[in-house]
């Protein structure tokens, strides 16, 4: 019975592990055909679930994670800066609809910039036209559509952004203090 139980044990693991080399192969594949231009080095992980729209309008900067269930549309300009992070289910859309005009309504699009450092947390939205400031954090739920300053932290709650001084001296003296937030240009 022991016997059995380890086989079971084993043949699980080794399951597990072959899943998991799936899902990166797959991710890679996606990042790699969908951005040529983007290296090995780059160090950016794209999911395999993740959603893109006209990806030739999108830039990854380096170091970057984008999760699973995130959907980008960019029918504008997307830039996406280094070390950023994209938690799970994020949308993120440059186009809607012009209301003001009659029916038919007729689609219009605005550009979308995420700078360096920020963090857009599960389930977040990013409407057309904003530039998010570098080392933000948007909070889960929130809806973006405003710009956004540096060093925020942008709470749903009617839309609070709070600018933290105390974000923005740990990021400084971080930087000051080691590689993190920097990019080894010299890095094969």
């Amino acid at each position: 019975m022991k016997a059995h139980r380890k086989i079971i044990f084993r043949l699980a693991i080794a399951y597990g592990k072959i899943i998991t080399r799936l899902h990166v192969f797959l991710s890679r594949i996606k990042l790699y055909c969908l951005f040529p231009t983007i290296s090995r080095s780059s160090h950016t992980t794209l999911d395999w679930r993740t959603s893109l729209r006209y990806p030739g309008n999108i830039e990854i900067g380096k170091r970057c994670i984008i999760g699973a269930g995130v959907s980008i549309g960019a029918m504008s300009k997307v830039t996406i800066g280094d070390l950023v992070r994209i938690s799970a289910n994020v949308f993120i859309e440059t186009a809607t609809l012009n209301f003001p005009n009659p029916l038919p309504y007729k689609h219009k699009s605005s550009p979308i910039t995420i700078e360096e450092g920020v963090w857009l947390c599960a389930n977040s939205t990013v409407i057309g036209g904003v530039t998010i400031g570098k080392y933000s954090v948007i909070t889960p739920g929130s809806v973006v559509r405003e710009n956004i300053p540096p060093y925020s932290i942008v709470f749903p709650s009617n839309f609070e952004i709070h600018e933290s001084k105390k974000l923005k001296a740990y990021f400084e003296q971080a930087a000051q203090n080691s590689d993190i937030g920097t990019i080894d240009k010299t890095h094969p």
